[in-house]
């Protein structure tokens, strides 16, 4: 035995020596996650054109009120114009022009000069004074009003375009229908009054369905929503319902719950939380209180507010395990810049000043790097 070895074995004799077993440690891995967003707080303002059916049965009464269907239109868009008026750069459509089935025209053109409040507000007023002089006439060519609007220069701004389409009757008057009242019936499905469905009215008169879906399509192809509020008998059921739905489908602002709860559907309607869709995709209104909430809710979804609370795709098992970058630089947490609670960021002082401000031509970016372990 060498010399050390020796005096260490005598060591532990004087000493008394233990032995210990140590369990095998298991290797840590760490992963770190993060999610990036891209922050636009103040959005410019949409553009939003109001496409109204003044055809000869909006004269005839509400679903649940003796109210005519005009009269219940005239108040409840006079409530929207006031409440939300300032929330987009509006204009008018009405539908159809004359009293027969003349294609929509631009009666008050869409603002275009700025995005200030009392601005947009007065345009609003002017809009909502056209509207409330305006009576009811003709028959329902939504398909072809709304094929006006795609050579629209006001919406070809490169703003959010959206259509709001208030109409209570099945949309017909299109010239180039496939079908004929004459050759089929039963396909045409005539949509005007008793005796006037043939001979020369043998097209018009038929259900403009595939028409109007088709341009509602090709609207949203150019970047132009189409967002449906139906009124009237003919949205309680059978057809109705089964177009106004076909046409919001297509549209790409079919009426959502992104809450997952049929409260956020309206009355009579429920969420499809698979999709977070409302069964029926359009606005349905049965009185003018209905109406003024339809146009309500809308009102409400294009209002863009201040973004200074943020939910964590993956939250820390620890905050300490949580950094923030904003704008490519660390921000440490803190009373003045941002702290965490249960799953969420919420920024304070001049970083929620930042983001709060942020605009399409000044976004702010907002990294969330979350460190936990495998």
């Amino acid at each position: 035995m060498r010399p050390v070895a020796i005096r260490l074995a005598a060591l532990c004799l004087v000493l008394g020596c233990q032995e210990y077993e140590f369990d095998p440690l298991t290797p840590i891995t760490f992963r770190q996650t993060v999610s990036t967003r891209k922050v636009v707080a103040k959005q410019f303002k949409p553009n939003v054109m109001l496409v109204v059916d003044r055809s000869q049965s909006m004269s005839f009464p509400m679903t649940n009120s003796p109210q005519t269907r005009w009269d219940a239109l005239k108040s409840a868009l006079a409530r929207y114009l006031t409440d939300y008026g300032t929330v987009a750069r509006m204009g008018l459509m009405t539908f159809p022009t004359g009293d027969a089935c003349g294609a929509g025209s631009v009666v008050v053109d869409l603002w275009t000069q700025n995005d200030v409040p009392a601005d947009l507000q007065g345009h609003a007023a002017t809009i909502n004074q056209r509207i409330q002089s305006t009576q009811p006439g003709g028959v329902t060519p939504t398909g072809d009003s709304l094929r006006q609007l795609a050579s629209y220069s006001g919406l070809a701004s490169g703003r959010e375009n959206v259509i709001l389409l208030v109409t209570d009757g099945l949309p017909n008057c299109n010239p180039n229908n496939p079908n004929s009242y004459d050759v089929d019936a039963t396909a045409c499905d005539c949509t005007f009054s008793a005796g006037q469905c043939g001979g020369q009215y043998t097209r018009l008169s038929c259900l403009d369905r595939q028409g109007t879906q088709t341009a509602v399509r090709e609207l949203l192809a150019q970047g132009i929503k189409t967002a449906v509020v139906g009124i009237g008998t003919d949205m309680l059921g059978g057809t109705g319902p089964q177009v106004m739905n076909a046409i919001a489908s297509e549209g790409g602002a079919a009426r959502s719950c992104p809450g997952g709860t049929d409260a956020e559907c309206g009355s009579n309607n429920r969420c499809e939380t698979q999709t977070g869709v409302c069964e029926h995709r359009f606005y349905r209104a049965g009185d003018e209180q209905e109406l003024a909430a339809a146009l309500a809710t809308i009102g409400y979804d294009l209002t863009k507010g201040e973004r200074c609370v943020y939910q964590l795709e993956v939250a820390p098992s620890d905050a300490n395990y949580l950094s923030v970058v904003v704008d490519g630089a660390a921000v440490p947490a803190g009373d003045q810049t941002w702290r965490y609670e249960t799953g969420s960021v919420t920024f304070v002082g001049r970083l929620c000043e930042r983001l709060a401000n942020s605009t399409p031509d000044d976004p702010a970016t907002v990294e969330f790097r979350v460190l936990d372990t495998l």
